[in-house]
Order: C-alpha cells, then structure tokens, then sequence
C-alpha cells in the first residue's frame, strides 16, 4: 500500500514541477543572447586612478603613527585595508586609505580604525 501511496503522489505531483517550453526559442532550442557584443563593448569603461600615495607608504604611516600615539596593537591584526572616497555627502570626498585592526579575542567593538590621506595625514577614528 504505502508503494502505492508513493507512485500516486509522483504521477500527481509531476505536472507540478514542469516546465513551460521557452518562447524565445529557436526551432534548435538554443537561445539568443540577451545582450549583444557591440552593447558590451560601447559600455562606459570604469575609472581607476592610481591613488597618489601607495598602499605601502600607508601603512608605514599608520605603523609610525601608533608608534607615536603609544597604541598597543599586540593582540591585534590586520583585517582590512581599502581605499575609500571619505566624506559625507554635501563635502567633497577625497580617497583615503582604511586600515582596520580587530582584536584577537573577537570582542565587538574592540578594534582600532585609521584612515591616511593621500597627503600624509593619519587619522584614527573612535571604535565603539
């Protein structure tokens, strides 16, 4: 009986889970792009500056910096690094680079953020 049960339940959900033969087919069914090649080649290209002071002499600033403010990253490291557009949105906003240090332990909010702008300047930001 429970055999039974099972091949019903196959033949009475099967329509169920078809599917309707596609209209945008072709009597090969192979379907055409949904984009065309000169499309993708006439798409704005993105704009990648090199940023002015490199990845590198950031983070020899940062390491200068926590030197000098006595930071104690010990149980620290490194999570992070990004280049990002600072600023809020009626300033003009200026690359910098974040640097983000998480504590070990995995405490939230125990993490040091700093940010260097393409002048020089370190700039800690308060965690939690």
């Amino acid at each position: 009986m429970p055999v039974v049960l099972v091949l019903l339940s196959l033949i009475l959900c099967a329509p169920a889970f078809g599917q309707e033969p596609s209209k945008r087919g072709t009597k090969s069914g192979v379907l055409p792009p949904l984009v065309e090649r000169t499309q993708v080649l006439e798409l704005p290209k993105p704009r990648f500056n090199r940023p002015k002071l490199m990845l590198q002499c950031a983070l020899k600033l940062a390491e200068e910096y926590v030197k000098k403010e006595k930071i104690d990253l010990s149980s620290y490291y490194l999570r992070e690094v990004r280049l990002i557009q600072y600023g809020g949105t009626n300033d003009v906003k200026e690359p910098r680079w974040f640097l983000w240090w998480v504590n070990i332990n995995g405490a939230l909010g125990d993490y040091v953020e700093l940010t260097v702008s393409m002048e020089g300047k370190v700039t800690q930001h308060p965690s939690m």
